[in-house]
């Protein structure tokens, strides 16, 4: 008889609304000499960008005709002033935030509730999230 503890973690990406399964196998033990060590497989499904609400689809179109076109979070969520847009490209700075080098951005915080629009996007993203794309005005996120 097998025994083994099998580990199964399933998550969420907060942004993409992707689900990740994790199978990990990490304490296997048997005489098959071809089942031994770890055993870990990722199973994804990818729904592309994430969902949008009604609300969050209004609130987008008001920003991309005021000239924002990108959406991004500073590292604290938790605090206000986190949730920002961009009229160009932000990069992330030394102090876990997203900057522009032109200065054109607006603080989403101080004119809506963060949590409605703070699931569009998240800190670890490696780049800020595209208005259009969340629209459907471009076919990717850049």
């Amino acid at each position: 008889m097998s025994e083994f503890k099998q580990t199964i973690t399933i998550e969420t990406e907060r942004k993409t609304g992707e689900t990740i399964i994790r199978i990990s196998n990490p304490k296997f033990t048997t005489d098959e000499p071809t089942v031994r060590g770890a055993i870990i497989g990722d199973m994804t499904n990818k729904l592309g960008k994430p969902r949008i609400t009604d609300e969050q689809k209004t609130i987008l179109e008001g920003l991309y005709l005021l000239g924002y076109r990108y959406l991004a979070c500073d590292k604290n969520l938790s605090i206000s002033d986190s949730l920002w847009v961009y009229t160009t490209i932000p990069y992330k700075n030394d102090l876990e935030k997203w900057d522009s080098h032109d200065g054109n951005s607006l603080c989403v915080d101080n004119i809506i509730s963060p949590n409605i629009l703070n699931n569009l996007c998240s800190w670890e993203d490696e780049k800020p999230t595209s208005i259009e794309w969340l629209l459907g005005k471009k076919d990717k996120n850049e």
